[in-house]
């Protein structure tokens, strides 16, 4: 059964240390459709852990705030693993920024750092958001190199609808209601999904 989950992101930054904002959606921003859920409730990062290098993550009324620090990406990670899902967000620029969202996600016994399958969030010249790119594993599956027409759906200072469908071993995004990357990939049939603050970055999105 096909698992469909949704949030909307924003990020942002104060001073030298950048900020990465998620908010929970609400009917005015972004509707809950039917059979959709949030994965935050709102108050409190339950269901959620940190993982990676120095930024903090901290709910804060309906958003969930991770803020850049020092070390390696950051990431936050449900609890919970999912295998055949639809994940649907917002997300916007305010400055020059480079993140993620891990889907499918594991993480190494040994040094635990997260890898597995990401959507690129890229405010890079390129124009990559959307991509599908191997953490820590693999590099790149699907970038939009041949995709003129994903690169042209990206706002870079609007809201974007950011989404995300893994169904067996075809994995699909879409950026802004257009189709961004898609690749038949069987590595991973389920994992966690995490919420990254790449390391090095004071970008701003939201």
């Amino acid at each position: 059964m096909l698992k469909k989950l949704i949030f909307l992101m924003v990020f942002a930054v104060l001073g030298m240390g950048a900020w990465w904002v998620f908010f929970k959606p609400s009917g005015e921003v972004f509707e809950l459709e039917e059979g959709y859920s949030y994965l935050y409730d709102g108050e409190s990062l339950e269901g959620w852990r940190v993982i990676g290098g120095q930024s903090t993550f901290e709910a804060e009324g309906e958003s969930i705030i991770g803020r850049h620090g020092p070390g390696e990406n950051t990431f936050l990670r449900t609890e919970q693993t999912y295998g055949d899902f639809s994940l649907k967000m917002q997300m916007r620029w305010d400055e020059l920024g480079n993140s993620g969202v891990l889907f499918r996600a594991q993480q190494r016994e040994a040094d635990g750092r997260a890898y597995g399958y990401q959507y690129e969030l890229d405010h890079a010249e390129r124009a990559w958001s959307g991509g599908i790119y191997d953490e820590a594993r693999r590099g790149w599956l699907a970038n939009l190199e041949e995709n003129p027409e994903a690169r042209a759906a990206i706002r870079l200072d609007d809201w974007n609808d950011v989404e995300i469908e893994a169904r067996g071993p075809r994995l699909k995004t879409w950026i802004n209601g257009v189709p961004a990357a898609e690749v038949l990939d069987g590595l991973d049939a389920s994992g966690f999904i995490a919420l990254q603050v790449h390391s090095g970055d004071i970008g701003v999105m939201r």
